[in-house]
């Protein structure tokens, strides 16, 4: 049984999983290493369905929300179930079940139908059709309604208390089937939640503790530019500048709130690379852990080799201009 979860996020491109490699090198516990975990944060997973649950509770989205779920677990089973130990598919139905409090047979309804064209040829011609075709040979005025296909629906209207404490009883039984050493002080996991909305996941897992890593503008753009040919999935087209500052600075908007919370420690990637020893004592005091237990020292992360990719902009005659209007725009965030 693990003590504690930690997980490190970043706006993408950022360098999180340096954090998760660091933590790979402790005896102590266990890293998944490059293995990301989204079922939290991801869309139709647990954030959703808190809200379709409790904030935005209506009847129908209930029904969609858990369904969604439902079909969420059966799309990525396999992948999860990798991770563990084949327990993924059966304990996410557990969970489920749990929180909801009736099931039962009711009629079709536009929504139930994901496909379009089902919709159409069922409520547009069968529906439609069988409705007049009665209107006209009975001609009566009242409510009719074909025969129609049953389907299973759901609801569930938990309170908060109830929603928190099933999410966080199945978090653990996911997590514990990890673990198989009974003396593991910790579990790593990169982008098991977002840089955004961080204190919402708190509430899903006991004893989370985030990193939050961040990186300097100038080295991300350029990265973009030159190294991922403008098309890395996880960041902002650098194809004009005036967007990517905006982008930039956007998805930043709660920083500064979450250098100042308990849970939550702020690495910047630069730091690692030119100040490693001052911010590993940093890691050190977050987590709880000891330098005696971090027995494979930069065996998964060096720093030597990561500073190949960091101060891009020094000596950058090419992108000259749009560094200069990313130093003017994004100074908080450029690093030194």
């Amino acid at each position: 049984m693990y003590e504690n979860i930690f997980t490190s996020t970043g706006f993408g491109g950022t360098g999180s999983s340096a954090i998760i490699d660091i933590l790979g090198e402790f005896s102590n516990g266990k890293s998944l290493g490059d293995n990301e975990l989204w079922f939290l944060q991801e869309k139709n997973t647990i954030s959703d369905l808190e809200y379709h649950l409790i904030d935005g509770n209506h009847r129908s989205r209930v029904d969609k929300a858990i369904k969604n779920f439902f079909k969420y677990v059966k799309k990525e089973g396999h992948n999860y179930n990798k991770v563990f130990n084949n327990n993924f598919e059966n304990f996410s139905n557990d969970y489920i079940k749990s929180l909801i409090d009736a099931n039962f047979r009711k009629p079709l309804v536009r929504g139930d139908l994901d496909s379009n064209l089902l919709d159409f040829l069922y409520f547009k011609l069968y529906y439609s059709l069988v409705y007049k075709t009665r209107r006209f040979l009975l001609k009566n005025n009242f409510e009719f309604y074909p025969f129609s296909f049953f389907v299973r629906k759901y609801y569930s209207v938990p309170d908060r208390e109830r929603f928190y404490k099933k999410t966080q009883e199945y978090t653990s039984r996911l997590f514990n089937s990890i673990i198989s050493d009974n003396q593991s002080y910790f579990l790593a996991i990169d982008q098991l939640v977002p840089a955004n909305k961080i204190e919402r996941y708190f509430n899903y897992v006991s004893n989370l503790k985030v990193f939050l890593v961040d990186r300097d503008p100038r080295d991300l753009y350029l990265l973009n530019k030159r190294n991922w040919n403008n098309s890395a999935p996880y960041i902002c087209d650098t194809s004009n500048v005036t967007q990517f500052i905006i982008w930039y600075k956007t998805m930043r908007s709660e920083i500064n709130l979450y250098k100042n919370i308990e849970n939550v420690c702020f690495i910047q990637f630069e730091d690692l690379v030119y100040e490693y020893e001052v911010t590993l004592k940093k890691i050190y005091k977050f987590t709880g852990l000891s330098q005696d237990k971090h027995i494979s020292k930069f065996s998964k992360f060096d720093p030597d080799q990561s500073r190949l990719n960091t101060k891009l902009w020094i000596n950058e005659k090419k992108h000259k201009n749009e560094l200069n209007e990313i130093e003017n725009k994004l100074s908080d965030f450029c690093f030194g």
